[in-house]
């Protein structure tokens, strides 16, 4: 197993540090801020028509809070990095200053050379100031390139395969927290993270047993002793792997590959992820998966069906005390004098406040549609939803729809808790034998 840290770049936008490097003119024309090496989806726009070699060179990016067990899950609107490996034919004999100052290829990628001709003054002067400053070879690259791009990891793609071939985790952890998920291909992780990988490149399965290890039973055990901190390589390596045959090794690897296919389909294509948004920390809090979200946020259906609290005929406020101004932080359904209500509240050291919520009508709801009102109550809580917004939330025009809804959603959900839960045990019983 190798361990190396994440891509580094010279500089994702335009900071203090390379700031010190520009003219006044431009900085007022690329200000602090201006993106270089990582561009959000309206940065790409901005670039204009992209040639085949742009597009390969704009690698989705992961980020720290993208990792869960098991699996690497980027969102929709992910950013990319701008990943220029350092050339492997500079010219024997050329200088120092003459290497930084290798032109880029603009032929072969026009869109990114103009983008790029804005701060190429000032990312030679740094790597040139940082040569000559500090005599380290590493300021010796192309103005253009990368600072440390991986490519001996991150450029190992196979064809058809739906994940890399290294897995990843944080370096910081807060103790008992060691989440490891498989990568996707071609996708490039930040310097915050570790990338483990196989020794060699013919064992393309590798990091999905890594992955199966790490977050196993045994090792999240001891990872609950780690103290709160900086996770080092050192102790990623000293907590060894099992010796296991080819089959029970095999095993595990496709128990991964499920896991991380189902982890990718919940949390970015499905909709259990925007539904029970708590999911997500649950998850990274507990590769076990203990707890279970209780706070559930419904989808707004076709305008026919959906109006806002204010609109609907079936659900009104009947009383409102105390501070508005406040999140909800629990809920009860309860009888009053005008009937069933859902009672939203804020218990605060310093305020409090109410907001009471009647079901009109003669239909007096079970206790299956309470659930379903409570869990929705519970979804205000993990949204920080303050309880004078809350009329106006969409809500569809009868209790039964909202019902349905969520029926349907917690359905899914114990089917993916299940299946989730199913596959660790089948990995565990190859661990433990």
């Amino acid at each position: 197993m190798k361990i190396t840290e994440g891509a580094i770049v010279t500089a994702q936008k335009v900071n203090k540090t390379l700031s010190a490097f520009m003219s006044a003119s431009e900085l007022a024309a690329t200000p602090k801020g201006t993106a270089i090496y990582q561009l959000d989806p309206e940065d790409i726009a901005a670039l204009g028509p992209l040639n085949s070699n742009e597009e390969d060179a704009l690698r989705p990016v992961i980020n720290t809070k993208d990792v869960y067990p098991y699996a690497v899950v980027l969102p929709d609107d992910h950013a990319r990095l701008l990943w220029l490996p350092q050339p492997h034919d500079l010219l024997e004999g050329m200088t120092q200053e003459q290497i930084i100052q290798q032109p880029f290829d603009d032929a072969a990628m026009p869109a990114i050379g103009k983008h790029l001709e804005r701060f190429r003054p000032a990312l030679t002067r740094r790597l040139v100031d940082g040569w000559r400053s500090k005599g380290d070879q590493r300021w010796v690259r192309p103005w253009w390139t990368a600072h440390q791009s991986q490519e001996h990891v991150v450029g190992h793609v196979l064809p058809g395969h739906e994940w890399g071939t290294y897995c990843l985790t944080a370096q910081r952890g807060s103790g008992g927290s060691l989440i490891v998920g498989l990568a996707p291909p071609g996708a490039v992780p930040k310097s915050g993270l570790h990338m483990m990988y196989a020794d060699t490149d013919q064992d393309s399965r590798f990091a999905a047993y890594l992955c199966g290890i790490f977050n196993s039973d045994m090792v999240q055990q001891l990872a609950d002793t780690m103290p709160p901190g900086h996770i080092r390589s050192s102790e990623l390596t000293a907590i060894g792997l099992p010796n296991l045959d080819d089959d029970a090794r095999q095993a595990i690897e496709t128990s991964v590959y499920e896991l991380a296919d189902l982890m990718k389909a919940t949390l970015s294509t499905g909709r259990l992820g925007d539904a029970y948004p708590e999911l997500r920390t649950l998850l990274r809090d507990s590769v076990q998966l203990h707890d279970t979200p209780a706070g559930w946020c419904p989808r707004p259906g076709p305008d026919s069906t959906w109006g806002s609290m204010k609109s609907i005929k079936w659900m009104e406020v009947s009383s409102r005390e105390g501070s508005q101004a406040k999140p909800v932080t629990s809920a009860t359904f309860e009888e009053t004098i005008f009937g069933p209500a859902l009672r939203l509240l804020h218990d605060g050291a310093t305020a409090s406040g109410n907001l009471s919520l009647s079901i009109a009508g003669d239909h007096v709801p079970d206790i299956d549609e309470q659930q379903t009102l409570l869990a929705w109550a519970r979804g205000l809580t993990t949204r920080g939803v303050h309880l004078r917004h809350v009329t106006d939330l969409p809500m569809p025009i009868s209790l039964r729809l909202l019902h349905a809804q969520h029926t349907a959603d917690k359905g899914d959900l114990d089917t993916f808790i299940d299946t989730y839960r199913s596959h660790r045990r089948d990995i565990e019983q190859q661990l433990t034998g």
